[in-house]
């Protein structure tokens, strides 16, 4: 993580810049990875260490790439708990002028407050203008 905004809630994620967390578990690393060439995303996905962090953290290569082929075609990635009972997130590629993914930006929210659904339609229309707002900006 290289920038944090942080909330006004008492509870929140303690996620810091310099946190590293596995891609293959994160909505951010799901992105990157969907951002990459196929074959790439693939070796990277077979050679990552894939950690059952929760009961639902997926850690099959197969499911793996069928949820970053999944991300890929729709665009945006969502991680229901996988990473930590109770969290929520979903994410977006941030594209250079080009197209090209070079970072990604999220929500994350406690799985109690807002499904997976509702985190979809209060949270994608924001990083979605996010996203655009930082194209142009992006070299």
């Amino acid at each position: 993580y290289v920038a944090r905004s942080a909330t006004r809630r008492i509870m929140s994620v303690g996620v810091t810049v310099g946190t590293r967390l596995p891609a293959v578990a994160t909505s951010m690393g799901r992105v990157l990875l969907a951002g990459l060439p196929r074959d790439e995303m693939i070796r990277r996905v077979e050679t990552s260490e894939r950690v059952r962090l929760t009961p639902l953290t997926r850690t099959s290569v197969e499911d793996i790439v069928a949820e970053v082929d999944a991300t890929r075609a729709r665009g945006y990635a969502i991680v229901d708990q996988e990473l930590e009972i109770g969290l929520v997130s979903i994410a977006v590629p941030v594209l250079d002028h080009r197209g090209i993914t070079c970072a990604a930006i999220n929500a994350g929210v406690q799985a109690q407050r807002i499904g997976t659904v509702d985190l979809e339609a209060e949270y994608l229309p924001r990083l979605l203008d996010t996203q655009r707002q930082l194209r142009p900006l992006v070299r």
